[in-house]
């Protein structure tokens, strides 16, 4: 039994993590000003 609740655990992260993937992606593309300061803090040259 606790098998089977560790994967709906594992599932339910999963789909959580996707799901907040998703919105800082969105906030990543709505927010020009904020992608512009991500750009230059994962491109340090």
């Amino acid at each position: 039994m606790s098998h089977v609740l560790t994967k709906q655990t594992i599932v339910i992260s999963i789909k959580f993590l996707s799901v907040v993937t998703a919105l800082l992606h969105l906030k990543f593309f709505v927010g020009q000003d904020q992608s512009i300061l991500f750009e230059g803090a994962f491109r340090p040259l």
